[in-house]
């Protein structure tokens, strides 16, 4: 049944239900409908109002229609599937930093990049730290994982690097050793 007072509204009446749409032009001529609630929920007047504002959306160029979220990938996928072929093309490293970031963060494979945080990282640092890792080690490690997440930003994956503005651990040199560029000794 259609409503004389606001063109594109209608209900659909079913064996058990009754629903408010509204059928509408998008505006690039596309036909569209959507569901506007249950008519035991609202009344003619409220339906009227909903269907009125939705109007103006579209009369604006506004999207009426109710976007999915796209979840982003797990970060194993997005290593295999986007960060690979851009590393390879790009570096000459990307072998090397690829089985590095395989192999380190193996227990963050298969999270959604989204839900990756700097928590997650400081507490494999602390791991590392606890394994007596180097603090270089850790920081290349790290970096190698922020290139991959400042990638997914690049790429609209991620809206932000969750790693950008980390703290680095200091590094030391843990032999240091006097050197003589002028002699010969050894090193």
């Amino acid at each position: 049944m259609t409503d004389a007072a606001c063109r594109g509204l209608y209900v659909n009446v079913g064996k058990n239900s009754k629903v408010y749409y509204l059928k509408y032009l998008d505006g690039l001529g596309r036909q569209g409908k959507i569901k506007l609630g249950d008519a035991t929920a609202l009344t003619v007047a409220q339906a009227r109002e909903k269907a009125v504002e939705l109007k103006g959306k579209l009369a604006r160029g506004e999207s009426v229609r109710k976007e999915k979220p796209i979840k982003p990938p797990k970060l194993g996928d997005f290593i295999s599937n986007e960060y690979e072929p851009w590393a390879k093309k790009k570096y000459k490293s990307a072998d090397k930093t690829l089985k590095m970031l395989r192999s380190s963060f193996a227990h963050l494979l298969p999270k959604y990049l989204d839900a990756i945080t700097k928590y997650d990282i400081e507490k494999w640092q602390e791991k590392k730290l606890e394994a007596e890792l180097k603090n270089a080690t850790i920081n290349r490690c790290v970096a190698g994982l922020s290139g991959v997440f400042s990638c997914a930003v690049k790429k609209g994956f991620l809206m932000s690097n969750p790693l950008q503005g980390r703290d680095h651990l200091p590094e030391y040199d843990s032999d240091p050793r006097d050197r003589d560029l002028d002699r010969d000794n050894g090193d």
